[in-house]
């Protein structure tokens, strides 16, 4: 009995121990995952308001260039911005992976830059500004928010992959709770069955045996504990009636 009722508790436990490291291990990588995509999203918008503050600042420089107020400074500020905006490129490209489509982006900011280093060059007239800086620098502009896009896109495709490893981590637990429910219910039923329905017989028996004489009756089924005590009344009672005969 000591031992299909210990055998029960330890399969319980056991149930519940397990359910308690999946749902912590499956917890542990959705907390992983999940950092990780908000970091790939939160890195991105973060280089492309670099790379569009890079640019904008280089357009107003060039702005202000072409409209005669600042003619000083220009070319210092041409390479400290185009430095700039070459290492917010190069960590883009370094740090997101092939499925983001950075090809429009490579393609606009070389030929910005194209422009750019061939501004000594070239008479810095609104003409110029118009006709040929400014289309460059809108595709660059477009480029990078393309590029925004897309990563976001993937952060949304993430995200949505997150939310069913989190129910199926919660299935996990769900299922193992359940089935340590319907554990607990047997474990009660068999305990019933096989311990407490037999105590109770063989008290209902002894004790109709000791007030009215009825003989002692009762059927154990399993050949355990219970079973030996039911054995040891009936020699007892045997006992009592040769020593009364």
């Amino acid at each position: 009995m000591k031992k299909r009722i210990k055998l029960g508790f330890l399969l319980l436990a056991g149930l519940l121990i397990l359910s308690g490291i999946i749902c912590y291990f499956e917890l542990a990588r959705l907390n992983n995952s999940t950092q990780q995509v908000v970091d790939f999203g939160a890195r991105s918008v973060t280089l492309s308001n670099n790379m569009l503050n890079d640019i904008a600042a280089l357009d107003n420089a060039i702005v202000k260039y072409v409209s005669g107020k600042d003619s000083s400074s220009l070319s210092q500020q041409t390479r400290q911005l185009s430095k700039a905006l070459d290492k917010t490129v190069a960590d883009i490209k370094a740090k997101y992976p092939k499925n983001v489509p950075l090809d429009m982006l490579m393609q606009a900011h070389f030929d910005y830059q194209k422009i750019i280093t061939q501004m000594d060059s070239v008479r810095m007239d609104t003409s110029w500004y118009f006709n040929t800086y400014k289309a460059k620098y809108a595709e660059l502009e477009n480029g990078v928010k393309n590029f925004l896009t897309s990563t976001q896109n993937l952060v949304v495709n993430e995200v949505n992959s997150l939310k069913n490893n989190a129910y199926r981590a919660i299935m996990y637990g769900i299922v193992t709770i359940a089935t340590a429910v319907i554990v607990i219910f047997l474990m009660l039923f068999f305990i019933n069955v096989f311990y407490i329905k037999p105590i109770v017989d063989i008290s209902k028996a002894l004790k109709n045996y000791l007030a009215m004489r009825v003989p002692f009756d009762v059927d154990v089924a399993a050949k355990d504990e219970v079973f030996m005590l039911k054995e040891y009344i009936e020699q007892l009672i045997i006992r009592i009636k040769s020593k009364k005969g």
